[in-house]
């Protein structure tokens, strides 16, 4: 769903994705109505209901996103899903080891 959503922002906002200065910032772009421009506005949106939580993940974090640049996550660490703000990929951390000592 949240794949779907992406893509369908970008369409409607001139091929961008939305902010990713922040994990509140791009929630208000998904959770809110925004412009045309991606602040707020009314044209657009709003993309979800809530921001989904990842079940593969610590209950704790499992709706944190970790924002990367370009490349492949490292998928340890406390947070649900990551994004590539190069690209808008958005996948699911499934390596929750309640036993690993970062956790």
């Amino acid at each position: 769903m949240m794949r779907s959503q992406l893509e369908l922002y970008k369409i409607q906002h001139n091929d961008n994705l939305p902010a990713t200065t922040g994990q509140t910032a791009f929630e208000d772009c998904m959770l809110k109505q925004t412009g045309q421009d991606g602040l707020a506005g009314t044209e657009f949106g709003p993309y979800m209901g809530k921001m989904p939580s990842n079940p593969f993940s610590d209950p704790a974090d499992a709706d944190q996103i970790k924002f990367v640049a370009s490349g492949i996550c490292d998928s340890t660490g406390p947070y649900g899903w990551w994004m590539r703000t190069d690209t808008g990929e958005f996948r699911a951390n499934d390596s929750y080891d309640p036993n690993h000592a970062e956790y």
